[in-house]
């Protein structure tokens, strides 16, 4: 090709999501290499300013129809975005926008490579998956972030496994601290209604212990209950979000992860990478993927309150395992950094938007 080719990313939101950091990391790494000319499609009212700034050379467009009663509206305005501008290649992230705009770009044929971002295993609902899975056969190809999550799908489907970028902090952390940091959206799937009451068996015998929980989302009422039940007031903390979040486990010894499912937990991935321990639930998928259990953290099963508050304990109690996991953590997750992980996109975009 004489000119750079063009690639238009699609997401519904540009909030503080662990998908949303993602997309924009890579976009503005490739940015800053001038590999391609890239359009970032995104689905939130124009006025909603992104938690994350996007490099200035990325042409960002909103489309401001990610409500309920008008996401099918995506499909029709994917569709003549896509015939104006004239993309080589579209890359959605997230499951109903990976479907809609595969929709647009069935129409409008053009290749589609889509970003699963979480576990596929996570669609319970039997009419959903059999949708995802038909659309999803009309991609050029899936990018999933684990071996188990390619498993998780059909093998007629070109699947590349692409772990997420982990953002390499140069901080120091105090191993000292008596404060336990878990961060995520509050919602069903991050289990913190667990890790509240698995801290609870701890706080009379861990008095000057505090947790703090950094997210926002729409458990947040329902978490202050239980905050309140438990009589925890001032020990457990839900801090909303930051855009600072490595200065706070920076500040922290121990980082907790009680999520029922994932993909590849960016929050986790930071932590060790920052050289926290670490305890987590075995969920599928992700954590076992970065974690080597007794060697550089911790996992426990999903939804159990004992076996998270006995993990957390063993941690409490012994300072010096504290820094020899949070230092082997640190070293696993080197292989990670943006400048190894990124190529791997690079690779697949030349083999599945050739010709």
């Amino acid at each position: 090709m004489t000119k750079k080719p063009t690639l238009l990313f699609t997401i519904p939101t540009l909030g503080a999501g662990g998908a949303e950091r993602v997309l924009v990391s890579l976009l503005n790494y490739w940015a800053d290499k001038n590999l391609w000319h890239m359009i970032l499609v995104v689905h939130d009212h124009p006025d909603t300013p992104p938690f994350y700034p996007v490099h200035a050379s990325i042409q960002v467009i909103h489309t401001g129809l990610w409500k309920k009663h008008r996401r099918w509206w995506i499909v029709f305005k994917l569709y003549g975005l896509i015939k104006v501008l004239k993309p080589d290649g579209v890359v959605p992230f997230i499951l109903w926008n990976n479907i809609l705009t595969l929709l647009a770009t069935r129409f409008a044929c053009v290749p589609c490579v889509i970003a699963e971002r979480n576990s596929p295993d996570m669609v319970k609902n039997p009419l959903l998956k059999i949708l995802r899975n038909w659309v999803y056969g009309w991609a050029k190809g899936i990018v999933v972030q684990t071996e188990r999550g390619k498993m998780m799908f059909s093998q007629s489907f070109k699947t590349a496994v692409i772990p997420n970028p982990v953002f390499m902090a140069k901080k120091s952390v105090d191993y000292g601290a008596k404060t336990i940091i878990a961060v995520g959206r509050l919602c069903e799937q991050k289990a913190f209604d667990v890790l509240i009451q698995a801290f609870s068996l701890l706080e009379k015998s861990h008095q000057d212990w505090k947790l703090m929980i950094f997210g926002e989302g729409p458990d947040r009422k329902k978490l202050e209950l239980l905050i309140q039940q438990k009589k925890l007031e001032g020990r457990v903390c839900l801090s909303g979000t930051t855009k600072t979040i490595s200065g706070e486990l920076a500040k922290a010894s121990i980082f907790v992860l009680s999520s029922r499912f994932e993909g590849i937990p960016n929050a986790l991935a930071e932590a060790m990478a920052l050289g926290l321990s670490v305890v987590s639930t075995d969920c599928p998928t992700g954590p076992r993927e970065l974690i080597t259990p007794l060697e550089n953290g911790i996992l426990v099963p999903v939804d159990d309150v004992k076996a998270m508050s006995q993990g957390i304990k063993t941690l409490m109690d012994n300072p010096k395992m504290r820094e020899n996991f949070g230092k082997k953590a640190a070293k696993a997750m080197e292989q990670y950094d943006m400048k190894h992980i990124a190529p791997l996109w690079e690779k697949e975009f030349q083999i599945f938007f050739k010709g």
